[in-house]
């Protein structure tokens, strides 16, 4: 039996799946379960889910500051 279940996502977030989407009628479900299945094999460092995770929780039009090694000197 199939369930389905409902999760928040930040509108960020949703653009950036939607640019993801290799077909616009293509749906979130099987569009997480591609990235998913994909990135297995590609496991990212835990400094770099913290990273996003944290970018994540950041409030909507607060800006960011960009990590010292991304600014140009």
């Amino acid at each position: 039996m199939n369930t389905t279940t409902t999760i928040r996502i930040s509108r960020r977030t949703k653009g950036v799946l939607d640019t993801l989407k290799k077909d616009p009628k293509e749906s979130y479900d099987l569009l997480i379960s591609r990235l998913a299945t994909s990135n297995q094999k590609k496991e990212p460092a835990s400094d770099e889910r913290s990273i996003g995770s944290k970018m994540d929780r950041e409030e909507p039009g607060k800006k960011q500051r960009k990590p010292p090694e991304m600014i140009p000197r």
